[in-house]
């Protein structure tokens, strides 16, 4: 993931009200927007467009029932080009969700999944201008949002990540696995927890990323070091969406 130019200049937005997840859009405002309207979008190869944001700042993305079949469609196109050497294909529940030298227990992993966002970022353009605006994430706070954006920064901070997956077929995901980590000094090391909760039913799942606990190096770098992944059924009350210009 690219890291955005200006990340001091977050903007963070109104706290949504909790909500049962049965929605077919997301929905919100930017407050103070000024980048006039665009869209947002998402896609393997070429973007697709999923939603829109108006001149107001009111944005809106659908989750369409038939998501995983535009997908599927966009990988067949590509894989239909006469001057394409290689093949490619959605990744599956499985390789999504795994540990590095443990077993989980996994229920129908070797379905496909796809998401609406890029590792819980929402991308949003303007189409006619070929022009990203910026990004859009559904977090705890702006500055785990900060942390997330700046991955190569070790800015990490404790909270949570929303994002929204599909599956085609019920599945689930339990367990958990422990790994030797390195700071990026690679003299430091520490014990790096995942645990996996995640229930998922056919169509669009609501789905939870949470770092409850830091390593911190002597330089000051933090580093996510428990980790977990959880089914929700709504949204959490102290959710924001938080907006990182381009």
């Amino acid at each position: 993931m690219n890291k955005p130019k200006r990340i001091a200049t977050l903007l963070v937005l109104a706290l949504f009200q909790m909500q049962l997840f049965s929605q077919e859009a997301i929905t919100g405002n930017i407050p103070d927007w000024s980048l006039g309207s665009g869209e947002v979008v998402t896609g393997l190869t070429k973007p697709i467009v999923v939603g829109s944001v108006d001149q107001g700042g009111n944005f809106s993305i659908s989750l369409k029932p038939d998501f995983m079949e535009t997908i599927k469609k966009e990988v067949e196109a590509q894989d239909s080009r006469p001057s394409r050497g290689w093949s490619s294909s959605l990744m599956t529940l499985e390789q999504v969700f795994s540990c590095y030298g443990d077993s989980l227990q996994v229920v129908n992993g070797d379905q496909p999944v796809t998401r609406m966002t890029t590792m819980g970022v929402f991308n949003l353009v303007n189409m006619e201008e070929k022009k990203r605006l910026g990004y859009l994430l559904a977090a705890s706070s702006q500055p785990f949002a900060s942390g997330i954006m700046e991955m190569g920064g070790f800015n990490f901070q404790e909270g949570y990540i929303l994002d929204w997956i599909f599956v085609d077929e019920a599945g689930s995901v339990k367990g958990s696995c422990s790994t030797d980590s390195y700071a990026v000094n690679q003299e430091e090391n520490f014990s790096r927890q995942v645990s996996y909760n995640l229930s998922l039913k056919p169509g669009w799942n609501l789905i939870k990323y949470e770092i409850s606990k830091l390593f911190t190096d002597r330089e000051g770098k933090t580093y996510p070091m428990d980790e977990s992944y959880s089914s929700l059924s709504r949204t959490p009350e102290d959710f924001m969406f938080v907006f990182v210009p381009e």
